[in-house]
């Protein structure tokens, strides 16, 4: 510092005592340094607020462009219809395979009983 002795004493005595002086020149630090720092506090919480905002937005812009198209009433019909017919001709499979296997079953039947009636020797 380039005070004198005298006029740090001088300035220790209006203000209270030394103690007194370095708490009031502290402060008065501090509050030129929170006033210096709130145009940076502000500008950063603005930035920050418009990147929170921001950047959902653009990120779901980018989905929307770049992503999955949706798909069109005719493709949606098609795929309906194809589904539709695959369980049908299901259906018809299971249907056919139930009828072959009774005619299987109504055959061997059949023979078992044209079996039976030529051991007992009555036609």
């Amino acid at each position: 510092m380039s005070w004198n002795y005298a006029e740090l004493s001088k300035a220790a005595k209006a203000a209270g005592g030394p103690e007194a002086l370095v708490e009031k020149i502290t402060e008065n630090a501090k509050q030129e340094g929170r006033d210096e720092m709130t145009p940076v506090v502000v500008f950063a919480c603005a930035i920050g607020g418009l990147l929170g905002w921001g950047v959902p937005k653009a990120v779901n812009f980018v989905k929307r462009l770049f992503g999955k198209k949706k798909p069109s009433e005719e493709e949606i019909s098609a795929a309906k219809a194809e589904i539709i017919q695959g369980i049908k001709d299901y259906d018809a499979a299971q249907e056919s395979e139930k009828q072959s296997d009774a005619d299987k079953c109504q055959g061997k039947t059949e023979d078992n009983n044209d079996e039976k009636e030529d051991e007992d020797g009555t036609v």
